[in-house]
Formats: C-alpha cells, structure tokens, sequence
C-alpha cells in the first residue's frame, strides 16, 4: 500500500512524540518563581489589603475576596525589616459565606508584581 495514508491516532509514535514535546517546551517556558525576581516584598497586612475585594474566578464561578474570612501566609523565602517578615508570594485561604452559612472554601496564589500591583494564581476549591 505505498502512497496511501492512513489516519493518525493518539498513540501514533509522531503524535505521541509531538505531544511530548509540547509539554516539555510548555514546563520551560512556565514562568517561575525567579520570572518576576524584581518584584518587591509585601508583609502579610499589605497582601490582605491589596487582595480584599479582588475578583476571583474557577470556571463559571466568580467572587471578590473577603478578606474578613481569608487567612494568608508568605510562601518561600521571607526578608526581615523592621521586626516584620515579608515576601513575594503567599497561598491563601479563602472562606466564602452564603446565606446558609459556610459555602466552600477558596485557596490561590497572590503574587507581588510591584509597590501596588499583584496576581492571583492557581484558585481552586478546597476540599469540605
């Protein structure tokens, strides 16, 4: 059957090794924790008022933070000034309220991008 072609499938070696290389190209090119290495450091009082109000998203759901109900922590190497340890990034925890009560619970990533700006990664919802 020369010159015929038939139709690749998922686990066709070209298919299998291009996809393979996609996700390797995708893990090197992910920004890292050093990508914003210029961004200055925020204690934890400045992080939960720069992020209350904040729009959060998971797919079709979407909420500004509470910081009222949100518990944040620094996350990697923390620098100490004036008595008072700060960061570049910290994983928070998120309690969303309804009108029955507890709804569920939110955790994300902030970032530090500069003196005002930030971003918020990874949201998901806790287990319950």
């Amino acid at each position: 059957m020369s010159g015929s072609t038939r139709p690749r499938t998922a686990t066709d070696p070209l298919i299998v090794g291009c996809a393979s290389l996609a996700a390797v190209a995708a893990a090197a090119l992910a920004p890292s924790a050093t990508a914003h290495a210029g961004a200055p450091n925020w204690s934890v009082p400045r992080v939960m008022s720069r992020i209350d109000g904040a729009r959060v998203a998971i797919g079709g759901w979407s909420r500004r933070v509470q910081t009222e109900s949100t518990l944040c922590s620094g996350d990697g190497q923390a620098r100490r000034w004036s008595g008072v340890r700060h960061w570049k990034h910290f994983v928070c925890t998120w309690t969303v309220f309804d009108s029955g009560g507890v709804d569920r619970d939110v955790t994300f990533r902030v970032h530090t991008l500069t003196a005002r700006r930030f971003l918020i990664t990874d949201p998901h919802f806790g287990s319950s």
